[in-house]
C-alpha cells in the first residue's frame, strides 16, 4: 500500500489559533472533502498534529510506527495559512 500524508497541527495557549493553525485545518477539511469525490490508485491518509512548537511529539511517532508495507510517497505541510500582516484584497 502506498499512501499520501498530509499534516496540519491543532494550537493552543497563547498562539493565535485563527491563524496557526486554525486555517491550516480548515484548508485540510475543504481538501479530503474534494479529494474524497474521486477513486484513487493510492490511499490518502490526512493527519492533525499539536504542540509542534515544543518538538514534533506527533509526527514522530507516526513516522516511527508506519505499518509494514506502507510508503508515504508525498507530504504535504499547511501551517499558518493566510499568516496576518499580508494584503489579501483581490
Amino acid at each position: 500500500m502506498t499512501s499520501l500524508s498530509r499534516e496540519v497541527h491543532q494550537e493552543e495557549g497563547s498562539n493565535i489559533g485563527a491563524h496557526d493553525n486554525g486555517a491550516g485545518v480548515a484548508l485540510v477539511l475543504e481538501a479530503a472533502k474534494g479529494l474524497a469525490q474521486f477513486d484513487h490508485r493510492r490511499t490518502i491518509v490526512v493527519c492533525f498534529w499539536s504542540n509542534e512548537e515544543n518538538g514534533y511529539d506527533g509526527v514522530d511517532r507516526w513516522i516511527d510506527n508506519i505499518p509494514a508495507g506502507v510508503t508515504l510517497s508525498n507530504y504535504l505541510n499547511a501551517d499558518a495559512v493566510g499568516p496576518t500582516g499580508l494584503d489579501t484584497t483581490p
